[in-house]
């Protein structure tokens, strides 16, 4: 079974945070999972929430720097695929189920879903695809 690290950046979010990991927890059982939160110098609780979480892997980011907090997880990822979900975003139970076979060609070095805006109504990205050099494409399964 494929080990995949989901990385979730976050900063003085800590509600829609909550969700999120509720979420996660909710995922089919067709992949072992490793979840990294990596969090910034939040104020609202976030630090002290994680601490109480045995199964997440906790990264401290000093600044708030979305870049900087990819790499951190990253690095701090033991996974053989790493997938990233925002801080406010629900995924679907199939999210990884759907997204690892394409990992199987090995000319796929990233790859997406569907991503839904803020209503949960209207799509703002179907799927895409991208080879190791950044050529992406968008697929329409």
């Amino acid at each position: 079974m494929t080990l995949v690290s989901v990385v979730i950046n976050t900063d003085n979010r800590l509600a829609s945070l909550r969700v999120t990991l509720d979420g996660l927890r909710l995922l089919d059982a067709a992949h072992d999972l490793e979840v990294v939160v990596v969090h910034g110098p939040t104020r609202d609780g976030t630090e002290e929430y994680l601490r109480g979480l045995d199964d997440v892997v906790r990264i401290a980011c000093p600044e708030r720097n979305l870049s900087m907090s990819r790499n951190l997880g990253i690095k701090a990822a033991s996974g053989e695929l790493v997938a990233f979900i925002d801080d406010d975003a629900y995924p679907d139970p199939g999210w990884l189920r759907s997204l690892v076979p394409d990992f199987s060609d090995p000319e796929v070095a990233a790859t997406g879903g569907p991503v839904w805006d803020h209503t949960g109504a209207r799509l703002q990205a179907v799927s895409s695809i991208a080879n190791r050099f950044g050529d992406a494409r968008a697929l329409y399964k």
